[in-house]
Order: structure tokens, then C-alpha cells, then sequence
């Protein structure tokens, strides 16, 4: 599975970043990815974070919908993209957007995510 998931990676570095795509890169990239995760599996005293708890969706209020909206630019190209998923009361997925919204620094780029959105 890390194999594929790097294959994966390094396919979208060169369909959005324009790198380069061969057997090297490739091997080196599966073992470093290997021994990263080899090295945090191996790891047994739990780490401390300043973020001690979690961020995650809570149900709204009842006939409320829940949107959440998201977006990134990339470092090489400042091209942003920017997402979003509506969600019922229940916490069921109602509907669902993407779009790429051209040269933006990120704020721009959460903001189109709100805008969108609404």
C-alpha cells in the first residue's frame, strides 16, 4: 500500500508541479517513505502536542446545514483550489464543490471557499 500511495504522490507532482517522473526518484521515495513510518510505528512513549484536542465536525442544530469549505495553493505555481461539502443537521453529506480558482495567495484562497460556498 505505501508503494501505490507513492506512485500516487509522485503522479501528481507531475501532473500539478511539473517534476519529473522515473524509477529513482521513485525507489528513494518509497524507502524514505519506509523508513519514516517504520521510525514512528517503533516510537512508544506518546508524543505531547501544544494542540491537545481534537478539531472535528459537531452536529448542528436541528434544520440547520453545516457547511464546511476548505483551500490550498500550491508553493510553485500559486494556483489555488479551494472545496467544500454541505452537511444536514444528522450529519449526513447533502452536496459537494471543487474549484480551481487561478493565482491567489491563500487567503484569497479561503475566502473564494466561503464565497463559493455561499
Amino acid at each position: 500500500m505505501l508503494f501505490i500511495s507513492t506512485i500516487w504522490k509522485l503522479w501528481n507532482d507531475l501532473v500539478f508541479n511539473d517534476a519529473p517522473f522515473n524509477a529513482d526518484i521513485l525507489l528513494q521515495r518509497s524507502v524514505l517513505w519506509a523508513r519514516y513510518y517504520s521510525e514512528k510505528i517503533s516510537i512508544t512513549a506518546p508524543v505531547q502536542s501544544p494542540f491537545s484536542s481534537a478539531v472535528h465536525w459537531k452536529l448542528t442544530e436541528l434544520g440547520w446545514v453545516c457547511l464546511t469549505t476548505d483551500g490550498a495553493v500550491s508553493l510553485r505555481t500559486s494556483i489555488g483550489s479551494v472545496g467544500g461539502v454541505f452537511r444536514a443537521d444528522d450529519g449526513s453529506w447533502i452536496t459537494g464543490f471543487n474549484k480551481t480558482i487561478g493565482i491567489v495567495c491563500p487567503l484569497q484562497t479561503e475566502l473564494w471557499g466561503i464565497f463559493l460556498g455561499l
